[in-house]
């Protein structure tokens, strides 16, 4: 079990000169002009299509290239912008059988590494080639390090089989040249990975994880990790819990439930009410963290304050509330729904429903302090959208805290990427999905369509970079990787 933080005065404000601050805190960066991050245009530099585990040569690294991979894997990876994990006679034949990308990640680095799971359970991390120069900006990635995370078992206490799916995957610091620290989870498992690299390439060809973390996360999968700014915790969540874990704890250790809201076999009305959607710490402050669920609120709570009995008394709670909402409808309830919820620099917290991304300033949590309308078109066509089930898809978001710049998925392979504070227009991205007309790149608002590939090509996971220098996302196998160039430039 984590060891309980030091007690001292309850701070809500973390810039409070009173509040403590957190252990081996990394120092921030300085903070560019909110207009920077906007004023650049993003250019496409990788377009990755995922393809069944069957048609990959064969598990872990190998000895066929100055990457440590089976030469097929590294399939279209020289003189063009695809990637596969197949042969390319090999791709129309797995198209019906291609896992899809489950979870991407680029918080842990400077935009150069990009870090994806999919949904046979295997991890891939992209990064520029070993001879790149370091002042050179990146032109092209590779997959450094490629290897299965995770197989299919068995619970042997429930008799349910455990999927081998990559729910989440979250890249570290990097606190050494050559090393590589990544956490990845499945339903009930959390793997710490530490990759040593010499000259490009991973030092040892067997993969196997640091640690593992298992056991409490049983009545549903995982579906949040964060790493705590200590970056000696982190937290896990599913639907039902929240567990805190140390990483000198080690194999076998038993996590801190910081919440918990399964009903109890006993209680007289057994039914789920809500379900928790999001769980993530404070970028700065290590003792602060956030929780969401799909009733609508998001409330802060304090690690040094202690739970009474089961129940945790928060800070501040934000609730979503109709009148918050774009639009009216009778579908409120769920448009209230909060998909996810992270931190925004210091004071602010950002929440993505169906309809909208919402800011939340911690100090005055009455209302909203912005409201971005990025399904604005679909709020005529809600009851059609619940027939479909479409109206219960989930988006998730993305913060850079340097810039202040917020990224979230959308229909019809899009992302919105949003700046608050510059009071500019969002820009909206869409990745070149390969349909005849489609245009990739900077692209206008969402547009309703009655196509079925519109609600089809959803953006599930996204991700940005430090300061904003690239943006990822993916929508089923296909993963889409941005980087930023200045106005009039070009990528050759």
């Amino acid at each position: 079990m984590p060891s309980t933080p030091t007690s001292s005065p309850r701070h809500l404000d973390p810039t409070s000169p009173d509040a403590p601050l957190p252990r081996r805190s990394p120092r921030p960066s300085p903070r560019p002009s909110p207009r920077t991050a906007l004023g650049f245009e993003y250019a496409e530099t990788i377009v990755h299509t995922a393809v069944s585990a069957d048609n990959t040569p064969r598990d872990g690294p190998g000895d066929d290239n100055e990457y440590g991979l089976p030469s097929e894997f590294l399939a279209g990876s020289t003189g063009t912008s695809s990637f596969s994990f197949a042969e390319p006679g090999k791709m129309e034949a797995a198209e019906e059988t291609r896992p899809e990308i489950t979870s991407i990640d680029l918080s842990g680095g400077n935009g150069s590494q990009v870090l994806m799971g999919d949904s046979d359970g295997r991890v891939c991390l992209y990064a520029p080639p070993a001879n790149h120069p370091k002042a050179v900006p990146v032109k092209q990635r590779v997959p450094r390090i490629w290897h299965p995370a995770f197989t299919r078992g068995l619970d042997c206490l429930r008799s349910v089989e455990v999927e081998a799916k990559v729910h989440r995957a979250v890249l570290m610091p990097r606190r050494a040249p050559n090393v590589t620290s990544y956490m990845v989870a499945n339903a009930q498992t959390v793997k710490l990975y530490r990759m040593r690299e010499h000259l490009g390439r991973p030092k040892s060809k067997s993969v196997v994880p640091v640690c593992s973390f298992t056991g409490p996360h049983i009545y549903a999968p995982i579906h949040s990790l964060s790493l705590c700014s200590d970056e000696q915790t982190f937290l896990s969540a599913d639907d039902f819990q929240v567990q805190w874990w140390h990483f000198e704890a080690g194999d076998g250790a038993k996590p801190f439930c910081l919440a918990d809201i399964h009903p109890r076999q006993g209680d007289a009305n057994f039914e789920v009410s809500e379900l928790l959607t999001a769980a993530s710490f404070h970028p700065t402050h290590g003792s602060l963290f956030l929780l969401s669920s799909s009733d609508g609120w998001t409330s802060i709570g304090d690690l040094r304050d202690p739970p009474s009995r089961r129940k945790r008394n928060y800070a501040t709670t934000l609730a979503t509330r109709p009148e918050h909402n774009i639009v009216q409808h009778n579908h409120n309830d769920i448009l209230c729904s909060v998909a996810d919820a992270a931190f925004l620099q210091a004071n602010y917290v950002v929440t993505r429903d169906y309809l909208s991304l919402k800011v939340w300033d911690i100090r005055k949590p009455g209302a909203p302090t912005s409201v971005l309308p990025v399904h604005e078109c679909l709020a005529g066509h809600l009851d059609e959208l619940y027939d479909s089930d479409a109206i219960f898809d989930r988006f998730s978001i993305s913060v850079d805290q340097q810039t202040g710049t917020v990224v979230s998925g959308l229909y019809d392979a899009r992302v919105v990427v949003w700046q608050p504070e510059s009071g500019q227009e969002p820009l909206y991205i869409r990745g070149s999905t390969g349909e005849e007309g489609a245009t990739a790149g900077a692209v206008g608002p969402l547009q309703w369509s009655e196509e079925p590939a519109f609600t089809a090509e959803r953006v599930s996971n996204v991700g940005i970079s430090g300061g904003g220098s690239t943006v990822a996302f993916s929508s089923h196998d296909k993963l889409f990787v941005f980087d930023r160039v200045r106005s009039g430039s070009s990528r050759s």
